[in-house]
């Protein structure tokens, strides 16, 4: 199972389409938890229009995005965790069946592309160590098993 968290607040302009892209997957073994850093904002409505759809919402003070991170990654159930911002979307409705329908054994991170919405500009193709010593990985482009956070 895979566990996708979002973190948010105050993000009512885009957190409904972040949710739908994540609801209208075609592969149905994930989780969805969103931590919310007590949004006043009106994105606590969005939340609760989808409360059906959502696993679990945390919605707390928190010091910051990583903490808040944190939280998810606790109360995170499934062996896969993926990070999916309150501003970001899944590629397309296929996207997580793609993904795992591979053959994952041995294998501990994922990575993809990011397409930038607006640009349509592709971050950043293959990484190897240079790279990774001047250049991040979107985190909205990993895949992590859970127990590498234990």
């Amino acid at each position: 199972m895979i566990s996708i968290i979002t973190v948010v607040k105050n993000g009512v302009s885009t957190i409904e389409r972040t949710i739908l892209s994540v609801i209208n997957q075609d592969y149905s073994d994930f989780e969805y938890i969103v931590i919310d850093g007590v949004s006043t904002d009106g994105t606590l409505a969005i939340l609760a229009k989808y409360s059906n759809e959502i696993n679990k919402v945390i919605s707390e003070p928190d010091t910051g995005l990583y903490d808040a991170m944190n939280k998810g990654i606790t109360s995170a159930q499934g062996d896969w965790i993926y990070f999916l911002g309150c501003d970001d979307i899944l590629y397309n409705s296929s996207t997580l069946s793609k993904v795992f329908s591979n053959n994952l054994i041995g294998v501990d991170v994922l990575y993809g592309n990011v397409e930038f919405l607006h640009s349509h500009k592709i971050y950043d193709g293959e990484f190897n160590f240079e790279k990774l010593c001047t250049k991040s990985p979107c985190h909205q482009s990993i895949f992590y098993r859970k127990e590498l956070f234990k």
